[in-house]
């Protein structure tokens, strides 16, 4: 079967054939926005069906949304961190890990590293040392 595009690139399209084409196209945009309204209409139908007003349905779902975000008791792998102080000593060690000074390494380069290695002339290092010029 021969598609409208695949006419369209070996021949001109008659005008019955590019009306029909643009009656395709247009028909298939039509038919995806009104899908994706039908999806965008269900996501939202228990919230508009119960209201989003002062209502029983509401303070439910805020109240189920606050108490799952709720932390009551943070826990540091087994150990379980209550009271104030506990809490403060455990972020303060926290971060003090976390942004602390970082560790000193012990890297040491050899003295004779350099040595045999073809170095740049003095009149290359002057050369190279001289402000720019455009000449």
């Amino acid at each position: 079967m021969i598609t409208l595009e695949n006419l369209e690139e070996t021949n001109s399209l008659s005008t019955e054939q590019w009306q029909r084409k643009t009656w395709i196209i247009s028909e298939n945009l039509r038919l995806l926005k009104q899908e994706e309204l039908y999806w965008y209409n269900r996501s939202h139908e228990t919230w508009l069906l119960n209201g989003d007003l002062n209502t029983k349905y509401f303070h439910r779902v805020a109240s189920g949304r606050k108490r799952k975000n709720t932390i009551l008791s943070p826990e540091h792998g087994d150990i379980t961190i209550d009271g104030d102080e506990n809490l403060l000593a455990h972020a303060t060690e926290y971060y003090s890990e976390l942004f602390g000074p970082t560790p000193e390494f012990n890297v040491h380069l050899n003295n004779n590293i350099w040595d045999g290695v073809v170095c740049v002339s003095k009149i290359d290092k002057e050369q190279l040392c001289k402000p720019f010029s455009e000449v």
